[in-house]
């Protein structure tokens, strides 16, 4: 017999918003994905946060455009971090460096659940 998913109150001044089990994790699950993006912004070259979370755990992808050795390791020093302060998660991280190509020569956007765009940068899916 299926579980009918109990549904969680919050309350922040009036109304009271009704968040579904299901939209109470993708809103955590999003969070994590802008808190990540976020933790990126002062890295020049990060575009973008690409991800799904999957059985497994969190799939991401970082866009960067032209990043240099030292600006790799930043981005690398956030996923650290990143799965320090998940501890009961699990993270599978990619690094993508378009090198001026038009992304969506190079992934399709069909492949996330999440895109997350870090100082405007927009234009990463334009031809």
């Amino acid at each position: 017999m299926p579980v009918k998913a109990q549904a969680k109150a919050y309350t922040v001044g009036q109304p009271s918003l009704q968040l579904s089990e299901h939209e109470t994790q993708m809103s955590a699950q999003r969070q994590l994905m802008v808190d990540f993006a976020r933790s990126l912004a002062d890295i020049r070259p990060v575009e973008q946060v690409i991800g799904r979370k999957t059985p497994l755990g969190y799939w991401i992808l970082t866009v960067v455009n032209a990043a240099s050795k030292d600006e790799c390791h930043a981005v690398y020093d956030r996923e650290w971090n990143l799965m320090n302060s998940h501890p009961g998660e699990s993270f599978d991280f990619h690094v993508l460096d378009r090198r001026n190509q038009p992304l969506a020569e190079l992934i399709s956007p069909e492949v996330s659940d999440f895109v997350m765009s870090v100082r405007g940068h927009r234009h990463a899916y334009a031809s």
